[in-house]
C-alpha cells in the first residue's frame, strides 16, 4: 500500500470507530464526562497540596498543570488513536493476528488503530483546558505544545507495543503489560524531581516515563534546540525499537497460529 492508501484505510478505520462508539450516544458521553470529571478531581488534590506546600524542589502548581496536561492529551491521543496496542499481548496469545497477517496493509498499524477507547476524548479535552487554565505558558510555548504532545503520544504507543510484543516469547502477558502501562502513567503524574538515584535512572531508560511527560513538558516550559532534539528522537528511537521488537516477534509467531503451538 502507498502512504495516501494507508492514510486514507487509517481515517476510514477511525471513522468506523467512532460511529461504533457513538451508537449508543448517552454511554459514549458518559465515560467521556466521567473521565475528564475524575481527571478534575485529581488536580484538585493538587490544588490543595500546593496550597500547603507552594513548591516541591521548585516544581509549582502551574508546572503540574502543564505536566499533568501533557499527560493527559498525550494518553488521551494515544487511546483514541491506537488503542488497539492495550490489546496486543492477549491477541498474541490467542492467535488473533492472523486476521492482521493476511491483509494487505501494515499490521502494526492496523492492529494499532483497530480500537477506540472514545474516554480518551475526556483526556484530551481536560489535558487541552487544564493548559489554558493553570499552566501560565505564553503564545510561543503553545507552539510548542502539539511537538510535546504528540511525542508523548508516540512514546507511550511505543512503550506499549514493547511491553505486550514481550508475549510473543512469554506467552500470556496481557495481564503484566496493562500493569507496566499503567505504572509509567502513575510515576510520570508526580514531578521527575523527587526522584533521584537509580530509580530516576531506570525512569529514563527501561521505563521511560521521562520522554512520555517530563520531558516534552519542559520543552513547552523551556523551548530549545537541544530539549526539541531529545524529545522528537527520543520518541523516533523509542518508535523504531517497537517496530524492530514487533517484527521480531512476528516471524516467531508465524510458526503457529497460538502460542500453544510453537515450539
Amino acid at each position: 500500500m502507498s502512504v495516501n492508501d494507508t492514510l486514507r484505510f487509517h481515517r476510514a478505520l477511525f471513522a468506523t470507530n467512532l460511529k461504533t462508539a457513538l451508537a449508543n450516544r448517552g454511554a459514549f458521553w458518559m465515560n467521556v464526562g466521567f473521565m475528564l470529571l475524575n481527571d478534575a478531581i485529581w488536580f484538585c488534590v493538587w490544588i490543595v497540596f500546593f496550597a500547603r506546600y507552594p513548591t516541591i524542589r521548585g516544581f509549582t502548581l502551574t508546572d503540574m498543570a502543564l505536566l499533568q496536561g501533557v499527560l493527559a492529551t498525550a494518553f488521551g491521543i494515544g487511546v483514541v488513536f491506537a488503542a488497539g496496542t492495550r490489546e496486543l499481548a492477549r491477541m498474541i496469545a490467542d492467535g488473533d493476528l492472523d486476521t492482521f497477517l493476511i491483509q494487505p496493509k501494515p499490521p502494526l498499524a492496523h492492529i494499532a488503530a483497530s480500537r477506540m477507547m472514545a474516554n480518551g476524548l475526556g483526556d484530551i479535552a481536560y489535558g487541552i483546558v487544564l493548559i489554558a487554565t493553570f499552566a501560565d505558558i505564553d503564545g510561543a510555548a503553545w507552539a510548542w505544545l502539539p511537538v510535546g504532545v504528540l511525542s508523548g503520544s508516540v512514546v507511550w504507543v511505543s512503550f506499549s507495543v514493547l511491553v505486550h510484543s514481550i508475549a510473543f516469547w512469554a506467552g500470556p502477558f496481557q495481564s503484566l503489560a496493562k500493569q507496566m502501562n499503567e505504572i509509567i502513567i502513575t510515576v510520570t503524574g508526580y514531578p521527575d524531581r523527587i526522584y533521584g538515584g537509580a530509580l530516576r535512572v531506570v525512569l529514563f531508560t527501561l521505563l521511560p516515563a521521562g520522554l512520555f511527560a517530563w520531558l516534552p513538558a519542559r520543552l513547552v516550559r523551556e523551548p530549545s534546540l537541544a530539549n526539541f532534539a531529545t524529545v522528537v528522537l527520543g520518541a523516533l528511537g523509542l518508535a523504531l525499537a517497537a517496530i524492530i521488537v514487533f517484527r521480531a516477534g512476528l516471524r516467531r509467531y508465524e510458526s503457529g497460529s497460538r502460542f500453544g503451538s510453537m515450539n
